[in-house]
């Protein structure tokens, strides 16, 4: 499989826009303490409120709130990549 996003790729992410609610389905940059950066779509969990999951799953859930390790910094507005 082919991945979406590529070393290399430049993106701008609007840090104004971090609501669960309303990124559910939008591809959105998390941070964590220990894994750094990354770049996912963003799929809201049923179960809790406060977690979502990323389509490639490499991470597990991503536990979002206060004093948790995520935390979302935006949603990602475009990508830009060079041609080969």
């Amino acid at each position: 499989m082919n991945p979406a996003f590529k070393d290399g790729d430049l993106v701008a992410v609007d840090a104004s826009l971090n609501d669960t609610d309303k990124l559910n389905g939008k591809v959105i940059v998390a941070s964590h303490r220990k894994h750094g950066l990354l770049l996912e779509s963003f799929r809201k969990s049923r179960r809790n409120a406060n977690a979502g999951v990323g389509k490639s799953g490499i991470y597990g859930p991503l536990v979002l709130g206060k004093g948790r390790d995520w935390r979302i910094l935006g949603k990602v507005l475009w990508l830009l990549r060079q041609m080969p």
